[in-house]
């Protein structure tokens, strides 16, 4: 991997309507499910939110992918922010009601591989990743998730697996947060996780991971170089491991899931993705390259 990252300038563009003055008099209340893997962002999303639209009521609630499309599916939920678009039978459920549907993703971000400090492999390509998910890699691992029914699971079975069975040797650690603390712990563990959560906090250096773990270097077949999930490798499509985030919204008239929509997806909300690292998307982006310090 060269030794260089870029930092991103950032200038927002509009995107729905609806004005800010025109939603902020309604009173409005909408049920919201969000992949418990994006807990922390729209915890700084629904802040922010909520001091703009005091009137607004969200109820929201974190939940593993499928739990988040069940809901929406048995209207216990008219807003969902998942990893996937409606399959057609989900499409054909809602045409069949008569309800209208909406989505459109809102960002974009990669799937942090992590290793143990004391671990030998922080430099995979694709086909040892899928050795290591099959238990047929040089090395025995046991494969931490956060949980069975996760967006993460879902993309690495559709993504990387394909036809191919994963290993038994799998461990839900039940979070994000969790799965991190059992590979830090575990030699022989090697995890799969929400970018957020392998951030450094500590505020010491920016574009830079935590140090509790290793965050694996993955090889990019056409540019035939490594690399790890900053936040600009994600925008340029070269870190290999990357999904984006949609909103499906089954809101049948104007009301507060509009005004959230409004809200990620103008300046203030795509801003709080970036501080987030993952990669706005309604957003005008200039990159600049620059050294990286690496020590």
């Amino acid at each position: 991997m060269k030794g260089s990252i870029f930092l991103l300038a950032l200038s927002s563009i509009l995107f729905f309507a609806c004005s800010d003055d025109e939603a902020h008099k309604r009173v409005n209340k909408i049920t919201i499910s969000v992949d418990e893997t994006y807990q922390p962002v729209f915890e700084q999303l629904l802040k922010v939110f909520k001091s703009s639209y005091p009137l607004d009521t969200l109820i929201v609630s974190y939940k593993c992918e499928q739990e988040c499309l069940e809901d929406l599916l048995h209207h216990r939920s008219n807003l969902i922010f998942v990893t996937r678009q409606l399959d057609e039978k989900e499409k054909a459920y809602f045409k069949q009601k008569e309800l209208r549907i909406s989505s459109l993703h809102v960002a974009k971000d990669g799937i942090a591989m992590i290793i143990n400090k004391q671990a030998p492999d922080s430099f995979l390509n694709k086909d040892q990743i899928r050795s290591i998910l099959t238990n047929k890699y040089t090395r025995p691992y046991t494969i931490v998730f956060d949980n069975a029914g996760s967006s993460t699971v879902r993309y690495i079975q559709d993504s990387i697996l394909k036809n191919e069975t994963i290993s038994p040797q799998v461990y839900a650690a039940k979070s994000n947060a969790a799965a991190v603390d059992y590979v830090a712990s575990n030699p022989k563990a090697i995890g799969f996780v929400g970018l957020d959560y392998v951030q450094d906090t500590s505020g010491m250096q920016e574009n830079s991971f935590t140090n509790s773990v290793q965050v694996v270097s993955v090889y990019n077949d056409s540019t035939k170089e490594f690399y790890r999930p900053f936040q600009a490798y994600i925008a340029l499509k070269v870190y290999p491991l990357v999904r984006k985030l949609y909103f499906i919204n089954s809101e049948q008239k104007i009301g507060a899931g509009t005004d959230f929509i409004n809200f990620v997806c103008k300046e203030r909300g795509q801003l709080i993705f970036a501080h987030a690292h993952m990669f706005p998307l309604h957003m005008e982006i200039i990159i600049r390259e620059t050294n990286l310090n690496t020590h």
